[in-house]
């Protein structure tokens, strides 16, 4: 019986904090939010962990996370050719005695990406890492289902092609594990 109640409480949430929108920017670029939706049950996911769904907002892709009381939430980043995993920001920057909301956000831009998870309405409480590569383009590609907490992957390319071609074809990306182009799974682990 302790087994099925440390599974509940080690439940984890993700809930959508936005709808769909597009917009044109001043430069001429636009940007969309997109609404994905996934689901789990424990037959896939035995840890008992589930991901509702997420948001994507131009070059960033946030979510909003439930840590229970006595949690830590942890950020994985696996390399998908070499299958190295790699801790890259946690929920220790907070008290876990309380359960509490935090916000994960996956940032884009030119060679530079950033993780950052922080307490909801606070600048100062927060742990994030940013990292530049040495290709040319990075996308951050959302999965759009969940499965065993897996968020989406970070794609690294010289090609833009690549990376249009992943957007439009994620399940196909073992394609492109032996490209010049790096990959980088994100997901979360619960402690």
């Amino acid at each position: 019986m302790k087994k099925i109640s440390l599974s509940i409480s080690a439940l984890l949430v993700l809930v959508v904090i936005g709808g769909c929108t597009s917009r044109n920017n001043n430069n001429g670029t636009s940007s969309s939010s997109i609404e994905v939706s996934a689901t789990s049950d424990s037959a896939t996911n035995p840890t008992g962990d589930s991901i509702d769904s997420m948001r994507t907002d131009g070059d960033n892709a946030r979510f909003k996370v439930e840590q229970k009381a006595g949690q830590s939430i942890h950020i994985m980043s696996t390399n998908l050719k070499t299958e190295e995993a790699t801790e890259i920001v946690t929920s220790e920057f907070v008290n876990n005695s309380q359960s509490r909301e935090l916000e994960l956000i996956f940032t884009t831009q030119n060679n530079k990406f950033e993780v950052s998870l922080s307490a909801s309405g606070s600048e100062e409480l927060s742990d994030t890492s940013t990292f530049t590569t040495d290709q040319k383009y990075v996308a951050f590609i959302p999965y759009s289902s969940e499965e065993k907490n897996k968020l989406g992957v970070f794609v690294m390319s010289n090609e833009q092609k690549i990376i249009t071609d992943i957007k439009n074809d994620l399940d196909n990306i073992t394609n492109y594990i032996e490209s010049d182009s790096d990959f980088y799974e994100q997901s979360i682990e619960v402690k």
